[in-house]
C-alpha cells in the first residue's frame, strides 16, 4: 500500500460537507467529537492508532481502515506515532450509491462498528483524491472528486459486504411494495426538474393515493415530498459547486417555481444561502 503524498499534518480540502486530510502524531490523545452527516474514514498508512466508540476501542495498526458513522461520538489514542489519511464525506453519497446497488431505501446505512484491511481498490481511490485535492489547477478537479466519493462508497459496501444495515437485500429479494416504491423514487430521481405531483408519483407505483403515501412514508423514512425536496436541493448543491451558472436558472433548471423559495428551501436544509455555500465550497 503506497500513497504519492508527503508525509506531513495537512488539511488538503476542508468545507461543509467534505473534508480530506493527512495527519502525523505521535502519543495523542484527539477529544471525542462527532460528524453530525457525515462518515468518516480513517487509512492508517504508518504506525497505529485506537478508535474508541463508547467504552469500546478498537485498534487501527498499519494498512488497515476504521469507518465510523455519521452522529456517532468517537476519539483517537494514539500510543507512538501514525500517519493516517481522513476523508470525512457526505452521508447522502454512500446513501444514494447503496440505493443504485440495493434498490432499497427503508433504512440509511449504518455500519457495524468497524475495522478493516485496506485493499488495492480502496488505496487507488484514496490516492486519487489526495492527487486531485492538492491541485486546486487542475481542470474538472471537482467533477473527479465527485466520481471519486462515489466509487469509494461503491468500495466501501464491497469490502464491507454484510457489516452493515439498512439497504442490504438485493433488488431480486425486494417485496412487490417495494419493487412499486422504488419506480416512484426512480421517477423522482429521473424527472425531479419537473412538476411532479402525488398522482403522477402513485400511478408510476401502481397504487392508490393514500396507500402510496403510507407505502412510501414506510420505505423511504420520508414523504414524497421531502424526497422530491431533497433530491433537487442536493442536484442544486452540486451545481453550485461545479459551475458558474446563475442561481437563478440552477433553481428553475432544479424544479423550484422562484429563486426565493428555493433559497428559503436551501436555507433550511444547507444553513446558508446558496451565494454563500458556493463560496465556501469553490474547489476552483
Amino acid at each position: 500500500m503506497e500513497f504519492a503524498l508527503e508525509t506531513a499534518n495537512r488539511i488538503y480540502h476542508q468545507s461543509d460537507d467534505l473534508e480530506i486530510s493527512s495527519a502525523l502524531t505521535k502519543a495523542e490523545h484527539y477529544p471525542a467529537h462527532a460528524h453530525a452527516d457525515q462518515f468518516q474514514l480513517e487509512l492508517v498508512v504508518n504506525g497505529a492508532t485506537e478508535c474508541g466508540i463508547g467504552r469500546h476501542r478498537y485498534a487501527v495498526s498499519q494498512a488497515h481502515f476504521s469507518i465510523i458513522n455519521p452522529a456517532v461520538e468517537h476519539y483517537n489514542v494514539t500510543q507512538k506515532w501514525k500517519h493516517a489519511l481522513f476523508v470525512i464525506f457526505p452521508r447522502h453519497t454512500l446513501d444514494e450509491t447503496a440505493w443504485h446497488i440495493y434498490r432499497l431505501l427503508s433504512q440509511p446505512v449504518v455500519f457495524s462498528d468497524v475495522v478493516a484491511p485496506c485493499t488495492n481498490d480502496l488505496s487507488a481511490i484514496v490516492n486519487l483524491l489526495f492527487a486531485e485535492v492538492a491541485h486546486p489547477d487542475r481542470p474538472g478537479r471537482r467533477l473527479l472528486i465527485d466520481t471519486a466519493l462515489v466509487q469509494l462508497a461503491v468500495t466501501l459496501l464491497r469490502i464491507l459486504h454484510g457489516n452493515y444495515s439498512g439497504r442490504t437485500v438485493a433488488a431480486s429479494h425486494a417485496t412487490a411494495t417495494q419493487t412499486q416504491i422504488a419506480r416512484a423514487v426512480d421517477l423522482i430521481h429521473s424527472a425531479f426538474q419537473t412538476d411532479l405531483s402525488l398522482d403522477d408519483l402513485a400511478t408510476a407505483a401502481a397504487m392508490s393515493r393514500y396507500h402510496f403515501l403510507r407505502c412510501f412514508k414506510t420505505q423511504v423514512g420520508a414523504t414524497p415530498y421531502a424526497y422530491l425536496q431533497q433530491v433537487r436541493l442536493q442536484s442544486a448543491a452540486a451545481l453550485l459547486r461545479d459551475s458558474s451558472r446563475s442561481i437563478t436558472d440552477i433553481a428553475l433548471d432544479c424544479g423550484f417555481t422562484s429563486p426565493s423559495r428555493f433559497s428559503g428551501a436551501f436555507r433550511r436544509r444547507y444553513g446558508c444561502t446558496p451565494s454563500a455555500y458556493r463560496r465556501v465550497n469553490e474547489l476552483h
